[in-house]
């Protein structure tokens, strides 16, 4: 369909799972893409995935932990594309299925560097190439936000993003600028191929547990789940829609 022929899209975290597939989808609709991850191999992997679709891309190995990395990158997406249309703040790490007893400051400051801080510095560091022409900012929240045991510090995380989503809604609105939290559930790649026992384990419960609380009882996929509402919300279809949680749980959410 070509939504975002000649538009720049950025992806952070595209190695794999949701990020990856959401940089093919727009690679599909005709986009430029930017995209960042810390593992080379996988990120060349969906380069070239992207490239295939016709895309121009810019890959780049970058920790969104590191602000040196990520005006890097920024400035590198500056002078090979000039402008930013999308920005899809996917990349983060967490603890989870831990009692917070036994959480430490190590475990908080990882969900917050990685997710608050990333998310804050890339908005930041894009601006002055948004605010010309308007655009589009994807963040990532989660219902885990209103609280869920053994997630804490990813909670905390996450309610702080889907706060500064909301405040700054409020103003770069005046800049056609329109800021939106995704809110999936998805089984990635990420999910399925991992061999830490201990991972495996943490995935059997979430997978049983989706089963049994989706209405759909059944598992989701990001390229067919997620991505087509990360499409819309990046999309002049949505261009009426700011400071708003877009829910892709297959119901999930129905139980909060």
């Amino acid at each position: 369909m070509n939504r975002f022929k000649n538009k720049t899209v950025i992806v952070t975290g595209a190695s794999s799972g949701i990020g990856k597939q959401t940089a093919i989808g727009f690679a599909k609709e005709g986009a430029n893409l930017a995209i960042c991850a810390r593992r080379e191999a996988k990120l060349k992997e969906t380069a070239a995935l992207c490239e295939a679709e016709g895309a121009s891309v810019l890959a780049m190995i970058c920790d969104v932990t590191k602000k040196d990395q990520l005006t890097t990158f920024v400035n590198a997406i500056h002078e090979k594309f000039g402008t930013v249309d999308v920005l899809v703040n996917n990349a983060a790490s967490a603890n989870v299925m831990i009692p917070f007893i036994q959480q430490s400051e190590n475990d908080l400051n990882m969900a917050l560097q990685s997710e608050v801080f990333a998310t804050w510095n890339m908005m930041q560091l894009c601006y002055p190439l948004m605010k010309e022409n308007g655009g589009s900012v994807i963040n990532f929240g989660s219902n885990a936000a209103q609280g869920i045991p053994g997630y804490a510090s990813y909670s905390a995380a996450k309610a702080a993003i889907m706060a500064l989503t909301r405040s700054v809604a409020k103003e770069w609105g005046a800049d056609n600028i329109k800021i939106n939290n995704m809110i999936p559930v998805a089984i990635t790649d990420t999910n399925r191929e991992s061999t830490d026992p201990n991972y495996q384990k943490i995935n059997e419960v979430m997978y049983e547990a989706i089963i049994a609380q989706s209405p759909f009882h059944r598992l989701s996929n990001p390229e067919e789940d997620i991505v087509p509402v990360i499409l819309f919300m990046a999309s002049d279809e949505s261009r009426w829609m700011t400071g708003q949680d877009f829910h892709a749980e297959g119901g999930l959410d129905i139980h909060f």
